[in-house]
């Protein structure tokens, strides 16, 4: 839990203040993994009897290359908003628990989560790897493979079209 002190704000209407923050998260997803710090500054606004807070988060996260499977380090951004108020009417408000703490790392969390990869690339112009026997096109090319027209699946090629091959 990243818990703020927000007193001096609550019942101060257009007051605002801004902090750097650090926090650790650690998730792992399909093709990415974050294990360390994500860090940022984050503004508290205050309303009439709510706060509001905002943010923009770095961090850098170990991704696998969807075409040619290296791991890389990924360089990430993710902003963040959420609204806290005394009494919440929504579910999409999070409560400020006496005596005026609010909790950030859970919408820093989330927002951090859904903007990691679903498939990083390790750079636009990889070559991935031979569909046939895996080399890695980025480091070496590919000497050219055997006929295939032995193989049992060669007669599914006659199904697709030829502009496809």
């Amino acid at each position: 839990m990243m818990k703020v002190l927000v007193t001096d704000l609550i019942g101060t209407p257009g007051a605002h203040r801004e902090d750097e923050v650090s926090i650790h998260i650690t998730a792992i997803m399909d093709a990415a993994k974050l294990d360390g710090p994500v860090t940022g500054l984050v503004r508290y606004d205050a309303g009439v009897r709510d706060i509001m807070a905002s943010g923009r988060m770095r961090y850098v996260a170990t991704a696998t290359c969807i075409r040619c499977l290296v791991e890389f380090e990924y360089p990430g951004k993710a902003r963040f908003s959420q609204l806290y108020a005394e009494d919440p009417q929504s579910e999409d408000i999070l409560a400020i628990n006496d005596p005026g703490w609010i909790d950030i790392e859970e919408p820093i969390r989330d927002e951090v989560l859904l903007s990691l990869p679903l498939s990083p690339i390790c750079r636009s112009d990889c070559a991935g790897l031979c569909s046939t026997c895996g080399t890695d096109l980025n480091r070496e090319p590919c000497e050219g493979h055997e006929d295939v027209s032995s193989s049992p699946f060669a007669i599914l090629a006659q199904l697709l079209d030829p502009e496809d091959l």
